[in-house]
């Protein structure tokens, strides 16, 4: 019985072994490395297409530098959602594998009445495509069909940056300038005028020829750069400029054009000034009250 003592020992030696391995993890094999969504950098697309089943498409393209919307309208954008849409989707990853080949994808809600379809675009004419369905019972990710292969799973928090409507790609801010180039701003309106003006040496500011504090001049410069429409853009040609409720000009550094506001009322729409920046196509609807506290700047000094 004593020459098998050590034998014994070094079994048990092994099973402790075995089972404090196993304990912490050793022979359990690494998570899987979360894959991309789509296999491209935001760097290389040249497209996007948004589209909800039955709603309009949004559409949206590179050009030199920037982006355009060609769909549902060529609204102005707003750079930064585009920015977050592109970082949106270069995080999006996937999750579970639901069904390898799915014969109907129609009973994960992909392709159904709520369904939504992305195409992105790359360089040199690479198009990439998802689909959206509904969502898993768990509630907290969404069924995604990629390139028509498998459906999978992929998190919602991943996709709600990427299902957006037109409406949160548009720039809805119609006042625009860089402060630190502010020179002068001008006011004529239907109630009140009034000129904020810069010194000519120093951060020293003016009111109507009175002088104010530079905090109280770039507040007033930040009501007007942060005023914002609710409401779809308009085009000018079918805006009826009935009645003319101010104008506000916009001087940067010396050298530089103006630039001009026109602020337009229509008679169905009293209570609404359309705002139309230099050189735009579109008006942007804002509440006469905002306007009128514009206007009041006046007695501030």
């Amino acid at each position: 019985m004593r020459k098998w003592i050590p034998t014994l020992v070094l079994v048990l030696i092994f099973a402790a072994g075995v089972v404090y391995a196993s304990s912490h993890n050793f022979f359990r094999a690494s998570d899987p490395v979360p894959q991309k969504l789509m296999a491209v950098h935001r760097e290389a697309v040249t497209g996007i297409r948004i589209e909800q089943t039955g709603g309009e498409p949004v559409e949206m393209i590179k050009q030199n530098d920037g982006w355009v919307m060609k769909l549902p309208h060529a609204y102005p954008l707003n750079s930064y959602a585009v920015d977050n849409w592109l970082n949106a989707l270069e995080a999006a990853t996937t999750g579970d594998i639901i069904e390898e080949q799915p014969k109907n994808p129609e009973k994960y809600g992909i392709g159904g009445q709520h369904g939504w379809n992305i195409t992105v675009t790359g360089n040199e004419g690479a198009v990439h495509k998802l689909a959206v369905g509904s969502t898993l019972p768990s509630g907290s990710s969404s069924y995604v069909q990629l390139e028509s292969g498998a459906v999978i799973s992929v998190a919602q928090d991943s996709l709600s940056g990427m299902l957006l409507s037109a409406t949160e790609f548009i720039d809805t801010t119609p006042f625009e300038w860089d402060k630190a180039h502010l020179s002068a701003l001008e006011w004529e309106g239907t109630s009140s005028s009034w000129v904020l003006k810069r010194g000519e040496s120093g951060p020293d500011w003016t009111l109507n020829g009175q002088q104010i504090k530079e905090e109280d001049a770039s507040s007033l410069s930040d009501k007007l750069i942060n005023v914002a429409t609710s409401q779809q853009l308009r085009s000018t040609s079918e805006l009826k400029k009935e009645s003319h409720r101010f104008t506000l000009t916009v001087t940067l550094d010396e050298g530089k054009d103006p630039k001009v506001y026109q602020g337009w009322t229509t008679s169905d729409q009293a209570d609404t000034v359309w705002i139309i920046p230099p050189d735009s196509n579109w008006a942007y609807a804002v509440s006469a009250d905002n306007v009128k506290e514009i206007e009041q700047a006046e007695n501030r000094n």
